[in-house]
């Protein structure tokens, strides 16, 4: 291994503290972000700022994507109770008038919040028919917050959003995140939103 070493040629690297700085600086916040995602009161934060964020972000792009983020990154740690007006908000956040990159964050926001919310109700169904005795079965039970009503908004906003994109990759990844709520929504799709995907695939 010695051997090996010695025959690398040596490379002068100067390091300034500043480099350091940034690079430790992104570490603790990596390690406060994990630890406090762990013990994030997250009904608690939403009713008391961000439901005001969401109410007064109108036109502040900044603010607005990075609500839109916080949603995705953190929906594992969101309430049934507040994930409805959630969703609400983040297929609002993909409207037209709307700056592209508010809208592709909301977009990828909406699929994990979605993942999340089908983790819950499969889990949910689980626990029920293990409490009577039957063996697991594929779980009927309807999303707690996802409603058709959002899958009716959604789509239509959501290929428009892939007909604005200039790049081939941009498209690539939104037309994924549309992909990964369609597989998780399966058969509780409703016809009229399945016609809609339809209409959007052939646009």
């Amino acid at each position: 291994m010695h051997a090996l070493f010695s025959r690398v040629p040596s490379i002068d690297v100067t390091l300034y503290p500043r480099d350091c700085l940034h690079r430790d600086a992104h570490t603790v916040a990596g390690i406060v972000y994990d630890f406090l995602s762990e013990k994030l009161p997250f009904e608690l934060w939403y009713t008391q700022t961000l439901a005001h964020e969401m109410r007064t972000c109108a036109g502040h792009h900044v603010l607005e994507r990075r609500l839109a983020w916080l949603f995705g990154e953190l929906s594992s740690y969101t309430v049934a109770s507040v994930r409805g007006p959630l969703f609400q908000f983040l297929v609002h956040l993909l409207g037209t008038d709307k700056n592209i990159i508010v809208r592709c964050t909301a977009l990828h926001a909406t699929e994990r919040l979605v993942g999340y919310e089908m983790r819950e109700a499969e889990k949910a169904a689980t626990l029920a028919k293990l409490r009577q005795g039957t063996a697991p079965a594929q779980p009927a039970t309807p999303l707690v917050a996802w409603t058709p009503a959002h899958s009716h908004a959604l789509f239509p906003l959501a290929f428009q959003l892939i007909h604005d994109l200039q790049t081939l990759q941009a498209r690539q990844d939104a037309l994924m995140a549309v992909g990964g709520i369609v597989t998780v929504l399966g058969g509780r799709l409703q016809p009229a939103t399945a016609k809609v995907l339809m209409d959007g695939l052939q646009a």
